[in-house]
C-alpha cells in the first residue's frame, strides 16, 4: 500500500482549495473551483490543445464502467502547474474538441511505500466534511457511503469510504478515502472530487448496462 500526504497538512489545503467563485452560498457546482478551474470550463483555457491531446487517457481507466464517452487528462506536465495539489485528474468529453471539464479529482499523494491507515484517513475526511457541511448549507443533500467495495476494482479488494454533497441538478462533491488493492496499483489517498450532472448521468447509465 502507499501512504497519503500528511493529513493535518492536507486538511488545511483541501478546505482552503475548494473555493466559491461568488461570496454567497450557491446551488450550482460550477460556482466552485479547484486550482482555479471549474466544472464547465474549457480545459483549453488552462492548457494548449497539444498538451491536452498528448495526455488524454485512451486506455482501460473506465473499462469497468462500460463507457468510452469521456477521457481523463493527467500528466506530469499538468501537475507541474498545480499550486495546491500534487495530483489532479480532469475528465473531459472525447467528442467535444473544446474539452469542457465534466469532473475533477484532486489530492496530495506522497510516493512512498509505507502502510496506509484507512481509519486515520476516514477521521480526517470527516473533519473536511464537517467544514463542507457549513459551506454548502441547505444547497445540497448529504449522503454517506461507509466502507464499500470500490466499483473500479472488480476483484473486490479495494475499499472506498465516501461522503457526497449532491446538488439539485444531480451534480455532486465527493470527499473520501480510497484504499486500493495491490493488484490495482493506484495510490491510496484522501481525495476531493467535483462531478457534473453530465458525468454523473454517464456513470449511472454505464452502471446499468
Amino acid at each position: 500500500m502507499l501512504r497519503y500526504w500528511n493529513m493535518k497538512k492536507l486538511l488545511g489545503i483541501v478546505i482552503l482549495s475548494l473555493c466559491f467563485i461568488t461570496s454567497s452560498q450557491s446551488e450550482d457546482i460550477r460556482d466552485f473551483q479547484m486550482e482555479g478551474m471549474s466544472i464547465g470550463d474549457s480545459l483549453l483555457d488552462y492548457f494548449s490543445r497539444n498538451e491536452i491531446e498528448s495526455h488524454l487517457e485512451q486506455k482501460d481507466l473506465y473499462k469497468s464502467f462500460n463507457t468510452t464517452t469521456f477521457s481523463s487528462a493527467r500528466s506530469k506536465k499538468f501537475e507541474s502547474k498545480l499550486k495546491t495539489y500534487n495530483f489532479m485528474q480532469v475528465e473531459v468529453r472525447r467528442d467535444d474538441k473544446n474539452y469542457p471539464i465534466i469532473a475533477m479529482d484532486a489530492a496530495n499523494i506522497e510516493m512512498e511505500n509505507e502502510n496506509f491507515d484507512m481509519n486515520n484517513c476516514i477521521k480526517e475526511a470527516k473533519k473536511v466534511v464537517n467544514e463542507f457541511k457549513k459551506m454548502f448549507g441547505k444547497s445540497t443533500k448529504y449522503q454517506y457511503d461507509k466502507m464499500k467495495k470500490h466499483k473500479g476494482d472488480k476483484s473486490g479488494k479495494s475499499i472506498t469510504d465516501s461522503h457526497f454533497f449532491i446538488f439539485k441538478d444531480n451534480s455532486f462533491v465527493n470527499v473520501g478515502c480510497n484504499d486500493w488493492s495491490e493488484e490495482v496499483g493506484w495510490f491510496d489517498r484522501l481525495f476531493i472530487s467535483l462531478v457534473s450532472k453530465e458525468m454523473h448521468e454517464i456513470l449511472d447509465l454505464a452502471a446499468q448496462q
